[in-house]
């Protein structure tokens, strides 16, 4: 029974309208889809908010730079020319995001973001749906369960750029002309579908083309009797293509702006056939081009033994689509902003992989129908399943583990924005030598990371452009280096030298399940003073800095001291340094409080490689103290049971050490 149900739809013996009137039929193919669906939404929900508040993407920033423009909020110019769609789009994120407490670039992606994941789902139903309308319940399904596991699709769901908006507009207007065209009752569906087209041409102007299917079906309707063989068709295919290039020529003639860009993509473009060729193919990275070749291979042959048995209607259908696909293609390759690309960029062809997934649909349907009726007796019809198997798991099962390595790429946390947070709870403001790598890292306009505090950067490749002391001469206090950059300089003997003058700070690797660049953290200088003073077995002091040779009476001392967890400490302990005589026990002047920053309790300290740096401790020397020698002592202990932790390398003094000395003159 379940191998007729899969079999029926795959015979368009029955008209279409008739079917949709046939619910209990179509009822396992409902359920069976809502299933994809939800499957389709779980990887795109657990990793839309990939990266942020980093704003990876530029051309997110862009977008949100755009929408600014509109609002008259920055360069008026700076959007000029840009489809106004999304200009609406990213005003409506920035004010949604203003009226809810949260300004900014990284609100206004994350909500575009979403916005492009929920029409995702859209789109899965629509591709599902036009499969179906073409091809049967079979070809629906598989054609909807490749569209929502592909790594493509996926992936340019969650980018708040247009293509997340047009990509399922475009599978919705294909849906609606289908309806329309095979029910030709449905008319108004392929007005429906024209509208739909309209609205995401003015996401990418490029998109313009889907008003065709609506126009078409509209005009089948109009002129049935003219267009009721191929030569009919052919006339019209001939006015269309005039009507297009009267189009050109007049934006040619009325947008000057768009010259340069016509006569590269009708001049060079359009007849570079390896070009052409390269975009077709990748447009299929929905799915492994050697199955989807076989199987487009198969299905045509299969195709054409069922129309020979007039098995099948509207065969028309599968060649409309194809050749929508081939003109997306042509398009996305031939106007393209960026004409040095040896093919169009992935993003501007989806809609077409779209399309290919209907037709993989199609094609997989129709090899499972021969296959099924050639099955006899019935119980060989199982063996039919092992082939609709096979063909299901070689489209999906690759797609959808690529999806798998992406989507937990994804889930991690980004380098970018650990950084950006390490520098504000650990460093004192200055400014911070980057690569590309880093360029946005610290900039908040285009990167997106919120701040609390400012640090300036400067951009370089090459970090021995200057020797540590000129680049701390021209105002530079840190560097964040790739590690690879770090390694190819450590190299060289200079090079070991140069790092060895600076302080390593912390490292972020990949090997932390961190998503994004490598980088080394140092400060351009040392500390002054170093040492090897563990308290306990968590901690480390490894060194300070002070101006404590002599001080007198009322004067400040100034004290910075340099951690390190030797084993991720357990609680948060306190310190206090405490002046007192050479030759006594009473307390003259003392601090008490954090170890380190506030920001930086010592439970925090889990990475036994970095080095925590105090803030500032300044001392006040009681005006009323008498000249001599004295000692500063410090101890680190738990402020809820006062219970000190021990010096380990120290016999004299169990629970506190001697920092330093001064002299208070005469």
């Amino acid at each position: 029974m379940l191998l007729r149900k899969l079999t029926l739809g795959n015979f368009m013996t029955v008209d279409a309208e008739s079917k949709a009137a046939l619910p209990s039929r179509v009822s396992w193919f409902s359920v069976g889809l809502v299933l994809i669906i939800f499957i389709g939404l779980l990887p795109r929900l657990a990793s839309y908010q990939f990266g942020l508040p980093y704003v990876e993407w530029h051309d997110e920033a862009h977008l949100y730079w755009f929408g600014q423009c509109a609002r008259g909020l920055y360069d008026p110019a700076y959007c000029r020319g840009y489809p106004p769609g999304y200009l609406a789009a990213s005003v409506a994120s920035q004010l949604f995001n203003e009226a809810i407490s949260r300004p900014g670039l990284a609100p206004s992606v994350e909500t575009l973001r979403l916005l492009g994941v929920l029409l995702s789902a859209v789109g899965i139903y629509a591709v599902g749906e036009s499969a179906r309308l073409i091809a049967g319940k079979t070809a629906g399904l598989i054609s909807a369960g490749l569209w929502a596991v592909s790594t493509p699709s996926i992936e340019y769901a969650l980018y708040a750029i247009p293509e997340s908006i047009t990509i399922p507009l475009t599978s919705l207007v294909l849906m609606f002309a289908l309806m329309a065209w095979l029910s030709p009752s449905r008319w108004r569906w392929a007005v429906v579908s024209i509208g739909i087209g309209v609205i995401a041409a003015l996401f990418d102007y490029r998109i313009a083309v889907f008003i065709l299917p609506g126009v078409f079906v509209l005009l089948r309707n109009a002129l049935g009797a003219f267009l009721k063989d191929w030569k009919g068709w052919l006339i019209l295919s001939v006015m269309l293509g005039i009507v297009l290039v009267a189009l050109t020529g007049l934006i040619y003639l009325f947008v000057p702006a768009s010259r340069a860009l016509l006569l590269n993509a009708l001049g060079t473009r359009l007849w570079n056939i390896d070009g052409l060729l390269r975009t077709i193919v990748q447009a299929h990275e929905v799915t492994v081009l050697l199955p989807a070749a076989v199987i487009y291979s198969l299905g045509l042959l299969s195709l054409i033994l069922l129309w020979r048995r007039k098995k099948l209607q509207h065969v028309e259908t599968l060649f409309l689509c194809a050749g929508l696909a081939l003109l997306v293609c042509i398009i996305g390759f031939t106007i393209d902003w960026d004409i040095t690309q040896p093919s169009a960029r992935i993003q501007n062809v989806l809609p077409a992989s779209a399309i290919f997934c209907i037709l993989l649909g199609a094609s997989a349907s129709f090899v499972f129908s021969i296959v099924f009726s050639m099955a006899s007796p019935a119980p060989y019809r199982y063996g039919a399943m092992f082939v609709l198997v096979g063909i299901v798991v070689s489209l999906i099962l690759p797609q959808a583990l690529q999806s798998l390595n992406q989507v937990t790429d994804r889930r991690r946390e980004s380098s970018h924005v650990l950084l950006r947070h390490w520098v504000e709870d650990n460093l004192e403001t200055g400014t911070i030598i980057v690569s590309d790598a880093n360029h946005k890292t610290f900039n908040p306009f285009w990167g997106g990371i919120p701040h609390r505090r400012w640090f300036d950067w400067w951009i370089t490749e090459d970090f021995t452009e200057y020797s540590i002391e000129e680049w701390r001469r021209r105002g530079m206090s840190y560097m964040a280096i790739p590690l690879y950059m770090r390694n190819k300089i450590a190299q060289d003997p200079a090079g070991t030298t140069m790092l060895n003058q600076m302080l390593p700070l912390v490292e972020f690797t990949s090997s932390m399940g961190l998503r994004g660049p490598d980088v080394a953290i140092y400060r351009l200088w040392r500390m002054e003073h170093e040492l090897q003073v563990r308290f306990g077995s968590e901690i480390e002091l490894i060194g300070y800095d002070s101006d404590l040779e002599a001080l007198p009476s009322g004067s400040v001392g100034r004290i910075r001291l340099y951690w390190q967890g030797l084993q991720a400490p357990s609680i948060d302990y306190s310190l206090f340094i405490h002046i007192l005589p050479m030759d006594a026990v009473q307390t003259v002047a003392q601090i008490d409080g954090s170890p380190a920053r506030l920001m930086r309790p010592t439970y925090t300290w889990t990475n036994v490689n970095e080095i925590i740096i105090s803030d500032l401790f300044e001392i006040q020397i009681p005006t009323d103290l008498s000249p001599g020698q004295y000692r500063i002592l410090i101890r680190l202990y738990d402020y809820q049971t006062m219970q000190r932790l021990p010096i380990t390398d120290n016999e004299s003094l169990t629970d506190a050490f001697q920092l330093a000395t001064f002299t208070v003159p005469e």
